[in-house]
Formats: C-alpha cells, sequence, structure tokens
C-alpha cells in the first residue's frame, strides 16, 4: 500500500516540476519576443543603441534566437558597426542555415566594407532560399556594378524589374554610363 502511495506522489510532483518547468520556459519566450518587438520598434525610429540593447536582451532569453540576431547585426550595420553586422548575421545563419535575411544583412555589411566578392556571395545565396527577393538582386547589381562587371549588373536590374520592383533612376542613369549601354 505504501509503495502505490508513494507511486502516486511521485507521478504528481513530476507533473507538477513539469509543468512549472513549460510555465519557465513560456515565460522566457514571451520575454525574448517582447524585447525582439521592442529592438524592432526601436530599429524602425532610428534609435539603433536602444534596438540593439533590446535584441541583446531578446537573445540573453534565447540564445537560439536567429531573428534577434539578424536584426541586432541590421542594427549594427546602420549605425556603421560592420564587423559587428557580419557577426551576428554569421551566428544567425548558423543558427538557421535557411535564413534568406541574415545572408542579406551580412552581404549588405560586406558590400558597406567594400568586399563586394562576400557581398556578391552572400546575395546568391540568399537568392537561393528566397528566389524573389529583389532587394537581393539590387544589392548584387551594385555589388557587379563596384567591380565593373556591368553585364551581370544588368542582369540583375533586369531580375528585380521583372519582379515589379524599381530601381534607383539615379543607379541607372550611373549604369548606363559606366556600360555604355541603355539596358
Amino acid at each position: 500500500m505504501m509503495r502505490a502511495q508513494n507511486k502516486e506522489t511521485f507521478k504528481r510532483v513530476l507533473l507538477w516540476s513539469g509543468m512549472v518547468v513549460c510555465l519557465f520556459l513560456a515565460g522566457c519566450r514571451d520575454k525574448s519576443v517582447d524585447h525582439y518587438n521592442w529592438g524592432i520598434a526601436y530599429a524602425k525610429k532610428g534609435k539603433y543603441d536602444k534596438a540593439i540593447y533590446e535584441f541583446t536582451t531578446a537573445i540573453e532569453f534565447n540564445p537560439r534566437f536567429a531573428e534577434a540576431y539578424c536584426n541586432r547585426g541590421l542594427a549594427c550595420k546602420n549605425k556603421g558597426e560592420y564587423d559587428l553586422a557580419i557577426s551576428d548575421c554569421s551566428k544567425a545563419i548558423e543558427i538557421n542555415p535557411g535564413y534568406a535575411m541574415a545572408y542579406y544583412n551580412r552581404g549588405n555589411a560586406y558590400l558597406f566594407k567594400g568586399q563586394n566578392d562576400l557581398a556578391i556571395s552572400d546575395y546568391t545565396k540568399a537568392l537561393e532560399i528566397k528566389p524573389r527577393l529583389a532587394k537581393a538582386y539590387n544589392n548584387r547589381g551594385l555589388a557587379y556594378y563596384y567591380k565593373r562587371e556591368y553585364d551581370k549588373a544588368w542582369e540583375d536590374v533586369h531580375k528585380v524589374q521583372s519582379l515589379g520592383q524599381q530601381i534607383h533612376p539615379e543607379f541607372l542613369k550611373i549604369l548606363r554610363e559606366a556600360s555604355g549601354r541603355e539596358g
């Protein structure tokens, strides 16, 4: 009789422990998402230091939060901290290798650093994952322009246009002048 009673007590303790763990994990997840969302709001307002703080807090609650790393990287890039941006986007890719925006954002950081080959590689990977990501074609076209690979730049311009997106008129003008063609 005592043995059955101990078994029941053990089951109840195990059940309650499981519920406590679930509630704890749910609370951490909610807090990480809350901080992530606050980071997004700050970033949209151009308050990058506050955004970085919130993304960092989200990561502290959930170290596998790829989107928080990626967006913290974007905020760093917008502050001109390209190496930090590259590091954060690389961490996001490590966590989620199929995350196209992490490749795109890291590509942007490389582009701003003048590392066009690395930027092109990342934009190409983003496009393998998400083939209709027009802004990746756009920025890859810009990187090709910087490398004076004008035919490839035009290919990307045409792809952006085929996806129904606009190319900045000033970029079209300088690409026409540099390549000696109309498009």
